[in-house]
């Protein structure tokens, strides 16, 4: 604001609050004649809908170190990809599937288990009474 006078930002703020307004009736009446005609023209719906939910993602220049260190832009996009490639594979790491050491706490080796068909029938059927 150019000036910090109470009576020019009541008078900005009225004014900005009317065009608001203003602009929300706007938008409310054509979405209700869009609203009133889906039933006739369903392109003009669809048209509307269109325009409401177009995304477009793109990623912009990124900014890298060439071999000789200097500061160059990347633009194109199979060298954007490689240089994701290139940072991402930095970071994350294959882990090996060793699992973790445990070391032996005890010498004692536990004898030969047996088990037979007698035996696993036995105990089911005595869990069974």
């Amino acid at each position: 604001m150019e000036t910090r006078e109470l009576t020019v930002l009541t008078e900005y703020k009225r004014v900005r609050n009317i065009v608001r307004s203003e602009a929300r009736k706007i938008n409310k009446f054509k979405q209700e004649s869009i609203a009133k005609l889906t039933k006739t023209s369903p392109k003009h719906f669809w048209k509307y809908i269109k325009t409401k939910t177009n995304v477009s993602i793109n990623v912009g220049e990124l900014k890298s170190m060439d071999a000789d260190g200097k500061e160059i832009w990347v633009t194109e996009g199979v060298d954007k990809t490689e240089m994701f490639a290139q940072f991402y594979t930095k970071i994350f790491t294959v882990e090996s599937d060793d699992g973790p050491m445990i070391e032996m706490q005890s010498e004692a080796v536990c004898e030969e288990i047996v088990v037979s068909l007698d035996m696993v029938l036995k105990k089911l059927k005595k869990d069974k009474s």
